[in-house]
């Protein structure tokens, strides 16, 4: 029992407050000041203290003007009564629990001037009237929570045994409350407050504005734990990462998601779209995270568990992991600790081999060719798989099936590029030139063409051009100097990639004569520009769709799809509703959207369109043109139709060879990536 502890606790404060009145008003400023600062945080803090006692339950109440918060976790002790008494003398031994500063509780005082703690079947008030009158001085000279007195319990017994019965084993009971700020508080509260606590598993509130139940369930997983609170799903990586995940898969959470967490979250922006935690050290009222070794240490802690999944990632890409390199790619915010935390990653990645490469090697990130920027996605694949020797600077391929944003992700820790000779040379492996359609072969012709005549332009090393292969009306593959193709045949063929527009007259020669084929002037390939000046604009017109077949629109059981889907993720719903398994590959320009297999094993490349009733024509870009190609019988385009009523979705496969596509020339754009400047800051 802990009477006497508060007995003697309080006769002591009262004797040492009357010999110290100008210590105990300094006490009482200190209180207010802290209050203040934790302004917007008073159930964080309560959270808090709940964790530490090794609570799993939290209810919030209010009956009678009292906001009542109760707790199932370890009932107070002689050490707790001394610490919540005292300022800055809790005996929590940092990193075994959350607080260890011991004011957190002192910020409580902002809801009320009278607190009654029930416990160990004890009751006992902090008061700043009771303490005023027992030193009889003004109620502003004195804290609220201070000197204990034990009080009598029997006004609030309903509801202390009715909370007890329910199994709670301590019960704060602030008294004529300022409800609202409580209440403001749990309006905002979020499910993810509970996602880095050890013990907490629900929060449950009334009467307190709108009544809310939060849960946490907690799986186990072979790559961590699937946490759902409140319908949401996050996965935790090594107990400090925390990923939202859609459809079993880690995804990008909303920036005012994506914060640190020192166990309960901070105000400080995370460098990445997912949530961690770590041992930080913080300002009092644990907002914000202030820069001193421990928190070095944290970051580091941190920046090696992010390694550690990325290596899991790429020796073992689960499904889980598909978006993984893009969430992390997409780190944007550059705050001093974030740009720290961003540099130990960096440095732990660099040492680190964890790729596997196809030639059997095992390597580093900077060890990894990437392709060109702005190099086709669909033709990198294309090259990747079937290219003997871009296959064995190459990944195995379940990593490319597997993960999103493989080459972006490695690209900002590489420098290695395939060369120009390196992109010529894959038009010299006879399997690939024999498999590749027309469209992929214009790009990959056009990339060299460009090359070599670079290399001329700027004297430097030539691309070898000579052995160049190219396959003949027959099927049959043969060197590209030894066809009978002139320039207009190859300009022809360069046109069949958009790409290739910028291509001039002069390049064209140079490439063909260089091959020793017939240059003709008068035929040879026109520029976009010139091709501007050469002819008149067609008049656009707005095409019919052509007509469908009617399997192809559902019309019996309909799969249900909310208005804010967006349509790649409409196409999966309409997949997984055909009984398909499907996900959304659109960020991987792979030149479709979606990627269905059927249940007897059946793979189908989906590009989702969007049309609408004022506008149902569609176009398909060069990347989607190529993939077409590719994947023929197996490639889909999606159409989905919205109208003021209902909607339906229009499936076309191989749209290649079943519809007419006219090929058009809308628009160009110059476009920068990296610039420097004259700098004017702009204060708002």
């Amino acid at each position: 029992m802990i009477q006497s502890t508060i007995q003697n606790i309080n006769f002591s404060f009262i004797a040492e407050a009357k010999n110290s009145p100008a210590l105990l008003a300094d006490m009482a400023a200190m209180e207010k000041y802290m209050s203040e600062s934790y302004s917007g945080r008073i159930i964080v803090e309560l959270l808090q203290n709940a964790d530490d006692a090794h609570s799993s339950r939290v209810y919030i109440t209010e009956q009678g003007g009292n906001v009542i918060f109760a707790n199932n976790g370890r009932p107070f002790n002689d050490a707790d009564v001394m610490a919540i008494s005292r300022s800055g003398a809790s005996e929590k031994k940092r990193g075994e629990t959350i607080g260890y500063r011991g004011i957190g509780f002192k910020s409580t005082s902002f809801l009320s001037s009278e607190i009654i703690i029930y416990s160990n079947e004890t009751a006992f008030s902090f008061s700043k009237a009771k303490t005023a009158e027992a030193l009889g001085v003004d109620e502003e000279h004195v804290p609220t929570i201070r000197i204990p007195f034990l009080v009598d319990a029997s006004p609030y017994m309903d509801v202390i045994e009715e909370l007890t019965d329910n199994g709670h084993t301590t019960i704060f009971i602030f008294k004529s409350s300022n409800k609202k700020i409580l209440q403001e508080e749990i309006e905002s509260l979020s499910a993810d407050l509970m996602l880095f606590l050890r013990h907490l598993k629900e929060i449950e509130t009334s009467n307190m504005g709108e009544d809310k139940l939060l849960r946490v369930v907690r799986k186990t997983k072979d790559w961590g734990q699937e946490i759902t609170i409140d319908k949401n799903k996050w996965g935790m990586v090594d107990d400090c990462l925390a990923f939202k995940m859609e459809d079993d898969v880690f995804v990008k959470c909303e920036a005012d998601e994506a914060v640190y967490y020192t166990f309960l979250p901070t105000y400080d922006k995370a460098p990445f779209p997912f949530k961690m935690n770590g041992d930080f050290s913080t300002d009092p009222s644990r907002k914000h995270i202030r820069q001193d070794e421990t928190t070095q240490k944290t970051l580091r802690v941190l920046a090696k568990a992010v390694a550690n999944v990325i290596d899991k990632a790429f020796k073992e890409p689960k499904p889980v992991y598909r978006n993984l390199l893009q969430i992390i790619t997409d780190g944007t915010s550059f705050s001093t600790i974030n740009m720290q935390l961003k540099k130990y990653l960096k440095e732990l990645l660099s040492d680190k081999k964890m790729l596997r490469f196809n030639n059997g090697t095992v390597g580093r990130l900077s060890d990894y060719k990437c392709f060109p920027v702005g190099f086709e996605g669909s033709v990198a694949n294309i090259v990747r798989r079937e290219s003997e020797t871009i296959r064995n600077h190459s990944l195995a391929p379940e990593v490319y099936e597997n993960l999103n944003g493989v080459e972006e992700f490695i690209s900002t820790y590489s420098e290695s590029v395939f060369s120009s000779q390196d992109i010529a040379d894959v038009l010299q492996d006879e399997t690939l030139v024999a498999n590749l359609s027309e469209y992929a072969y214009s790009y990959l012709l056009g990339k060299t063409v460009q090359a070599y005549n670079r290399s001329k332009l700027m004297s430097t090393n030539d691309v070898d051009v000579s052995e160049i292969l190219i396959k003949d009306e027959g099927g049959e593959v043969i060197p590209l100097s030894q066809s009978n193709m002139n320039s207009k045949d190859i300009s022809e063929l360069l046109q069949e990639n958009d790409s290739n527009q910028a291509l001039t007259n002069v390049g064209l020669k140079a490439f063909t004569q260089e091959l020793g084929l017939e240059y003709k002037e008068e035929e040879g390939f026109k520029s976009f520009l010139n091709g501007l000046q050469d002819e008149e604009p067609e008049e656009e017109k707005e095409p019919d769709l052509p007509v469908f077949s009617p399997k192809a629109v559902f019309k019996a059981s309909k799969p249900i799809i909310p208005r804010w889907r967006s349509a790649e993720n409409a196409c999966v719903e309409i997949e997984k509703f055909l009984g398909n398994e499907a996900r959304d590959v659109s960020t991987q320009n792979l030149g479709y959207d979606v990627e269905s297999t059927t249940p007897t094993g059946e793979k189908r490349y989906i590009e989702v369109k969007s049309v609408s009733k004022s506008d149902r024509s569609f176009s398909l870009t060069n990347n989607e043109y190529t993939a077409a190609h590719q994947y023929s019988d197996a490639y889909y385009i999606c159409l989905l139709h919205h109208g003021d009523e209902k909607s339906k979705a229009i499936y076309i496969q191989n749209p290649l060879a079943k519809l007419h596509l006219e090929k058009r020339i809308r628009q160009w754009e110059w476009y920068c990536e990296e610039y420097q400047g004259e700098e004017i800051e702009i204060e708002y």
